[in-house]
């Protein structure tokens, strides 16, 4: 064995990164008694999240199904049922670091007025051992439409209802 003096060359620096966090934002809340408080009236609402900063995150995923009370117990039954995006099963690709996916216009089932649905975020990072996925806590949000809103019978509240439709 040879004293370099105390030094070592062998020694190499190695960060270690795991992604912590990954939150959703809107629509919905994760919590089906708040579903009627945070109600979409766009049939193609923009879905956000915010996650901590991954370098070797590869994509984002969504998944999007409807919940039924009458045939799901929970947000994970209704998540883990059939989805409408991507259809049938796994996670729609997003393919990129955007925080934000907007519901595709074509070429997918629209969503429904009346009708519950749960999303879900997953991202997928290498790490050591292998591809990683880290998934999000489920959402739920209510798809309104304009005839579910519940007005005095005042001509104020009509100008407003009218100014909301035009928007």
């Amino acid at each position: 064995i040879k004293d370099y003096g105390g030094t070592s060359d062998f020694g190499k620096s190695v960060n270690v990164f795991v992604p912590s966090y990954l939150n959703l934002i809107s629509p919905g809340s994760s919590s089906i008694e708040d579903s009627t408080s945070t109600s979409v009236f766009i049939s193609h609402p923009v879905f956000q999240w915010s996650g901590d900063y991954c370098s070797n995150c590869s994509n984002y995923s969504i998944r999007i199904a409807e919940y039924n009370p009458n045939e799901h117990s929970s947000l994970e039954d209704a998540i883990n049922d059939i989805s409408i995006l991507p259809n049938e099963t796994g996670f729609y690709d997003i393919g990129n670091q955007n925080t934000a996916f907007q519901y595709p216009v074509i070429g997918i089932q629209n969503l429904l007025p009346g009708k519950f649905y749960v999303w879900q975020v997953k991202r997928s990072y290498e790490a050591t051992y292998g591809t990683q996925d880290e998934i999000s806590e489920i959402f739920i949000f209510k798809m309104k439409s304009f005839d579910d809103i519940q007005f005095e019978d005042t001509s104020e509240n009509e100008d407003i209802l009218n100014n909301i439709k035009q928007l």
